[in-house]
C-alpha cells in the first residue's frame, strides 16, 4: 500500500469536502445525445476549439479540433468526452510542460492545480535519463 503525498494538500478536508469536477458538459447525458454545443464547450474549456462544423451525433465520428496552442488534430468525441484525452504538445515535443498547459486549459488545471501552484513554470524534457528538468 502506497500513500499519496502532495505538498499543501489537506487530505482530511478532501475526504469530507470533495471538490466537484467540472466536465463542461452533462456527464449524465447519453453519449448519443451529446450535441455540437457540448463539444464546443469542452474544446473551449481546454483552451481550444472544435474546427469541424458538422456533427451527426455519432460519438465515434472523427472530428477536427484545435488545441490551446493552435495545433490541429483529429479525435472522436467519445475519446475526448468519455476517455478524457486531449492532444497536447508533450506528445510531439517529448516533454512535460504541464505548468504552462494548466494556465490555458481549465479542465487540466482543475486536476493539476490540486497539487501544484499556479505560479510554477517547470519544464521536463524526456531525455535518455528521462529526468532532466529545465526551468523556464
Amino acid at each position: 500500500k502506497f500513500g499519496l503525498v502532495c505538498k499543501n494538500t489537506n487530505y482530511e478536508d478532501l475526504k469530507t469536502n470533495p471538490k466537484p469536477f467540472n466536465y463542461y458538459f452533462d456527464i449524465n447525458k447519453d453519449i448519443y445525445d451529446i450535441t455540437i454545443d457540448d463539444l464546443r464547450n469542452v474544446a473551449e474549456a481546454h483552451g481550444g476549439k472544435l474546427i469541424s462544423l458538422e456533427y451527426d451525433n455519432n460519438p465515434y465520428q472523427k472530428l477536427e479540433w484545435e488545441t490551446q496552442d493552435n495545433e490541429r488534430f483529429m479525435a472522436k468525441p467519445y475519446t475526448i468526452l468519455k476517455c478524457g484525452h486531449w492532444y497536447n504538445v508533450s506528445y510531439k515535443d517529448y516533454a512535460w510542460d504541464f505548468d504552462r498547459l494548466s494556465k490555458k486549459d481549465k479542465i487540466f488545471a482543475s486536476i493539476w492545480l490540486d497539487s501544484h501552484s499556479s505560479d510554477e513554470n517547470n519544464y521536463y524534457y524526456f531525455d535518455d535519463e528521462f529526468n532532466a528538468k529545465i526551468n523556464k
